[in-house]
């Protein structure tokens, strides 16, 4: 009993230590030493985790979950520090003096804190400034244990957004190192996500592991001043097991292009179906502060909507057999809050609502689908995970800005499956601000299994 006792304060010590680098943004003074002491610890970490996990099955119990211990750090060609500075700082100090031209001007940007999801760049190839010829980046990132989004999820598995900022961040910063908005220094571009596909491949406990990020540049187009890029990406876990993958579109946009944005729809104001005159949807209208929906039933921890930062709705209504397919639908909106947490973290100088978000309160909209209907009621220990083999289309054409008053979405079922230990739904949505259709996906779900 005296070695499990020392193996777990050991354990403890070991991720207190983790933590703590972490904390520091692993600086460049202190590298050399934590490298050392992770590959001195790592074998005894590994054999804490055995010993629990047999102490575990001896006495019957669930066996505790641990995360691999994370392999020496590359070298970066790109820091943390010089990350956030691109993100929030001083241009300059991350990309170098071509970009001093950009001093006391907005510019695009990646995001910054808590939603700066890159710890370091450690491979990037592509000629500077000329986008045309393409170029890759490898980029890894450090999921810390206790990360404000496993907090805050229901579960704690790294949400779709997050995923979704996992891969698409390289991407930016790949055509940022590659000089694109330098083609028109002149211009103050706007930097948007226009439209991909991705693919959650497996569902791994990712809490304390690295993940990374291969992406590349495959077409540069330009027409006028508008400039738009292509990618693909793939992401991995420290053994090079692939979880996720995708491509998209972005832009490069002046602001007379963002004022002429016409959504979805051609600049046609449209309704969701649940807004529509005439409309007599049979359903349940619930408001989420007074639902019972953000807390958990004793003896079922997961089965509730995610909180905090992730709280994105505010008002849903369910209608089990409405939608376009009579499979379901459900429709949700929140007022517009200029304060909303996410508008400082993206981007600097530049506050929208990001679109991974979007994406995840349409998916938070599935949820209360779920909860309203008890689709969990034949599971001992619910919760909501994400549907791995299941590739997501998106558009956007629009965003969220403090500007806006409401923003609101709807999604159709276009499955709902029961199977022993699982219940799917998939659908394909939208999502207006105000009464402009900016967002439009097909395809996407979420699933209850055993927690």
């Amino acid at each position: 009993m005296a070695d499990s006792t020392n193996l777990s304060d050991l354990k403890l010590k070991i991720i207190q230590r983790q933590q703590e680098r972490l904390g520091k943004n692993a600086q460049n003074a202190s590298q050399l030493q934590d490298r050392f002491l992770e590959s001195r610890l790592a074998g005894l970490e590994q054999a804490a985790a055995l010993f629990q996990l047999q102490a575990a099955a001896v006495e019957g119990g669930s066996p505790v979950s641990f995360a691999a211990p994370q392999r020496p750090q590359k070298p970066a060609v790109y820091t943390y520090e010089q990350l956030d500075e691109f993100g929030r700082g001083d241009i300059v100090r991350c990309l170098g003096p071509a970009y001093a031209v950009y001093n006391g001007r907005r510019t695009p940007r990646i995001p910054n804190t808590d939603l700066l999801v890159m710890s370091r760049v450690t491979a990037i190839q592509g000629q500077r400034f000329n986008p045309a010829a393409g170029g890759e980046i490898e980029v890894e990132y450090d999921v810390p244990l206790k990360a404000w989004y496993f907090e805050d999820n229901s579960y704690p598995t790294i949400p779709y957004s997050i995923y979704m900022e996992i891969a698409l961040q390289p991407c930016g910063f790949l055509s940022a190192h590659l000089g694109t908005q330098l083609l028109f220094p002149e211009q103050d571009y706007f930097f948007r996500n226009l439209d991909g596909e991705t693919c959650l491949l497996k569902q791994l406990d990712l809490r304390g592991r690295t993940i990374t990020t291969h992406a590349s540049l495959l077409k540069t187009m330009v027409s006028g001043k508008q400039i738009i890029q292509s990618f693909k990406f793939s992401l991995s876990v420290e053994d090079g097991e692939p979880i996720f993958e995708g491509s998209s579109v972005f832009g490069f946009f002046p602001p007379e292009a963002m004022a002429a944005q016409i959504g979805r729809d051609s600049g046609q104001e449209t309704l969701p179906q649940y807004e529509q005159p005439g409309q007599s949807m049979t359903g349940s209208r619930i408001l989420l502060d007074q639902s019972p929906f953000y807390r958990a039933e004793i003896g079922r921890p997961f089965y509730r909507l995610p909180d905090g930062k992730l709280k994105l709705l505010k008002e849903v209504f369910v209608s089990p057999a409405g939608g376009q397919e009579k499979k379901g639908y459900s429709y949700a909106n929140k007022p517009v809050d200029r304060q909303d947490w996410f508008y400082a973290c993206h981007f600097y100088g530049d506050p929208v609502m990001p679109g991974s978000l979007g994406v995840e309160a349409i998916l938070e909209a599935l949820q209360a689908f779920a909860l309203q209907q008890d689709l969990g009621q034949g599971l001992t220990n619910p919760h909501f995970e994400l549907v791995p083999g299941e590739a997501m289309e998106w558009k956007y054409r629009g965003q969220i800005l403090q500007s806006h008053k409401m923003m609101k979405l709807e999604v159709h079922l276009t499955r709902l499956e029961s199977t022993p230990g699982q219940v799917l739904l998939m659908g394909n949505a939208s999502l207006w601000a105000d009464r402009i259709r900016i967002y439009e996906l097909k395809n996407t779900g979420i699933r209850l299994v055993e927690g």
